[in-house]
């Protein structure tokens, strides 16, 4: 799954012109949640980019939570 997101990143990453180091802190943001991507955009000597990444690792642990329960409360209907 984690391969699936990183070749949809670098695919996008492409088509958009975007730096390559915005796009591995987008993805890992999405995917490692907000503190480590706070501490890879800060070891990268990005500080412009932790705030970002710690909204995008939030976004991703909400909607990665909700999307989670959802498909738990699918998995417990009964099958007739």
């Amino acid at each position: 799954m984690v391969g699936i997101q990183a070749l949809a990143v670098l695919l996008v990453r492409c088509q958009q012109r975007w730096a390559l180091v915005d796009s591995l802190v987008a993805s890992q943001a999405a995917v490692g949640g907000p503190s480590i991507a706070l501490a890879l955009a800060s070891s990268l000597g990005r500080s412009s980019l932790v705030l970002p990444a710690v909204a995008v690792g939030l976004l991703g642990m909400l909607i990665g939570t909700y999307l989670g329960l959802a498909v738990e409360t699918l998995f417990q209907w009964p099958v007739s």
